[in-house]
């Protein structure tokens, strides 16, 4: 066997190994409830370049093309229930913008809507329609139902594909993982 091929085998054998026994338990650490209590620890500017930078940057294409122009100058909050995270979200001049997240509801929310993480996770995946959460109580809508609703399809239109695929199959066994707990 060659040195190349012992090089590859070795890596491949560790990787496995690795995404055995660390993936779990690094998911086992990071429940929900945890990250609810984490994010309350990174100061506000973090929380919120973060967030705006990754959905512009997932978003792109979407935003570019007009799919969010909706909620130009309107805030709708999204509460991920078992993490206990309120994140309002708004958009201006073909950007979303984070204007608030945090373990408290922000008063400014024109809309709301409330899932919990792995119902979360499968509509971005778009292994569930939204439509079956909210008649299952799993997605609840509170304010102005009109821009919920709008928010909610437009969601559920977005492409799955634009995430990346290790991003969400990362997703898919983080959800996975809370299943099991």
């Amino acid at each position: 066997m060659s040195q190349t091929n012992l090089a590859i085998e070795l890596h491949q054998k560790l990787t496995s190994n690795i995404s055995q026994k660390v993936k779990p338990r690094i998911f086992n650490l990071l429940t929900p409830a945890r990250i609810g209590k984490l994010q309350s620890l990174i100061p506000m500017p973090i929380k919120l370049t973060s967030i705006e930078f990754v959905l512009n940057r997932l978003l792109k294409d979407p935003i570019s093309s007009g799919l969010f122009d909706f909620l130009d100058g309107r805030v709708i909050g999204i509460h991920i229930s078992d993490a206990d995270i309120y994140a309002s979200i708004s958009a201006k001049k073909n950007s979303l913008h984070c204007i608030h997240i945090s373990s408290e509801e922000c008063l400014q929310n024109e809309a709301n809507l409330t899932i919990n993480t792995v119902d979360a996770i499968k509509l971005i995946n778009q292994e569930v329609d939204p439509d079956t959460l909210f008649f299952k109580r799993r997605l609840k809508i509170s304010g102005n139902t009109e821009l919920a609703h709008w928010v909610k399809n437009t969601i559920d239109s977005i492409d799955p594909e634009i995430i990346p695929i290790l991003l969400r199959q990362l997703l898919a066994e983080y959800s996975n993982s809370i299943v099991k707990q």
